[in-house]
This record gives structure tokens, sequence and C-alpha cells, in this order.
């Protein structure tokens, strides 16, 4: 239930106002609070023509980290993540999926503990995700 209702959500949210959407059709198909970080702060998992991709936020003074699900679970580019042709539109984007999730905040159902430290935590997120998904064959990150 949740699921559906917050990328209907969502697909109002970013095309209620088209300067944000730009050609971003990604579905989000996973969210979760990272507890033990000063403020809220969330991971928000979303895909794209077969990739799925991890954006962090932080309300503590480390910067927002985007990545993309695989084995590496490198640093992914705005610009491929939306699908987006410029470093502007996916900067609205990324921005506009930021202001959305902290509307949906309470709303999240799952959380992680950050107590061990936050690159712990990512690596854990990394691996259930993993566990629970695969890249579909003849998807190469491209990142």
């Amino acid at each position: 239930m949740y699921l559906p209702k917050i990328n209907r959500l969502w697909s109002a949210f970013i095309h209620h106002d088209s300067s944000k959407a730009g050609d971003a059709a990604v579905s989000i198909t996973n969210t979760t609070k990272l507890r033990s970080v000063d403020g809220p702060s969330y991971m928000v998992e979303f895909e794209r023509i077969g990739r799925r991709y991890h954006l962090y936020h932080f309300a503590c003074d480390r910067q927002d980290e985007l990545r993309e699900l695989n084995a590496a679970y490198g640093a992914a580019h705005p610009r491929t993540a939306f699908g987006v042709s410029d470093d502007e539109t996916a900067a609205i984007v990324t921005a506009a999926l930021v202001a959305f999730m902290e509307r949906q905040y309470e709303a999240i159902q799952t959380s992680v503990d950050c107590s061990h430290g936050l690159d712990q935590a990512m690596a854990y997120i990394r691996d259930i995700r993993l566990e629970q998904w695969r890249p579909p064959a003849g998807i190469h990150s491209i990142t």
C-alpha cells in the first residue's frame, strides 16, 4: 500500500510544476529512516530503466549522496540517475525529490540504526537491498 501511494504522490508532486519535471521518470521502490543521526535523515531508493539508485539525505553536516545499487555501490551522477540532459535539471529534480521526501518523512515505515556510523549503515542497506533485488541481465553500471 505504501509504495503505490507514495508513487502517486511523487508523480503529482513532480508534474505539478513542469520546471521540476524535466524528463525524470523514476519510480520510488524503497524508503528508510536513518536513526541515530541528528535530525530527519533518510534513504530513498528509486528505479529508472532497470537501474536502482539510493539517494541519502542527511540532516547533519554530511553532504547528500547518490549511489547506484550494485555490488560496487559507487557514486552516481544525477543526470544518469534521473535521465536528464543537463546538470541544472538534475539539480532541480534532486532538490524536488529531497523536498518531497521531507514532506513524507513521518510516513516512512522502516528505519536503520546508524549508531555505528553512516558508512556501516549504508553498507547494510546496500547488502539487504541487493539480496532482495538484482539488476536485470545485461544492465551494467554507466555512472
